[in-house]
């Protein structure tokens, strides 16, 4: 049971028959429905307060961050079902990314934060369009005015969320390429206009004989 709050993924914690609210696939109890709406805004006003201030956050993060500005220890089937909500609200939102193992990684940002961070996105990658190799640092001193707590962790989120999408590639896991694919696309361009601009005088010059 969620200390301090009075909430549990099991009807048995509870003497009396409990309050229940469904959430996604989890069902979280209460003794009464009073204190199931309280513990749930709690928890929720929470995850909004926390998520704000930063660019993006891990689920694990979040989770602890929550947890430390509550003074509570959070189930975290619980705590999933809550933040789980607050996605379905559009209060924040989750952005895959990849992770050095080739895995999916998800960040939760706020949606107070979701412009800055696509805009950040569009930077970095002229960034790394222009050095072709950056490390996260490089990124973290681009984009924030200042480095505090988390803002590495955004810094290698933004790098991550361009390799799920294709433009960037990992180095290591501190340092990005740009794309060798997207490197040949561009050198091949100008020699593809050049033979259809050869093509089109040629036909041309048929034509007016």
């Amino acid at each position: 049971m969620t200390n301090q709050l009075k909430l549990s993924t099991r009807a048995t914690d509870f003497l009396t028959t409990p309050a229940s609210l469904r959430l996604g696939g989890i069902t979280i109890y209460a003794p009464d429905k009073s204190e199931l709406l309280r513990a749930y805004k709690t928890i929720a006003d929470a995850i909004d307060e926390c998520s704000k201030p930063h660019l993006s956050l891990t689920r694990i993060v979040l989770n602890s961050e929550v947890q430390k500005h509550l003074n509570v220890t959070l189930d975290q089937r619980i705590f999933g079902a809550i933040l789980g909500s607050q996605l379905r609200l559009g209060i924040l939102d989750s952005i895959p990314c990849a992770a050095v193992t080739g895995k999916v990684l998800r960040v939760y940002l706020h949606n107070q934060q979701l412009d800055t961070f696509l805009h950040n996105l569009e930077i970095t990658a002229a960034e790394l369009r222009l050095r072709r190799v950056v490390q996260v640092r490089d990124i973290e001193e681009k984009l924030f005015r200042q480095r505090c707590w988390g803002t590495w962790s955004s810094a290698f989120h933004i790098l991550a969320r361009l390799v799920h999408i294709g433009r960037a590639c990992y180095v290591d896991r501190e340092s990005f390429c740009w794309p060798p694919e997207i490197e040949n696309a561009i050198n091949k361009y100008p020699r593809r206009v050049r033979i259809i601009h050869a093509a089109r005088m040629a036909d041309n010059k048929r034509s007016s004989t």
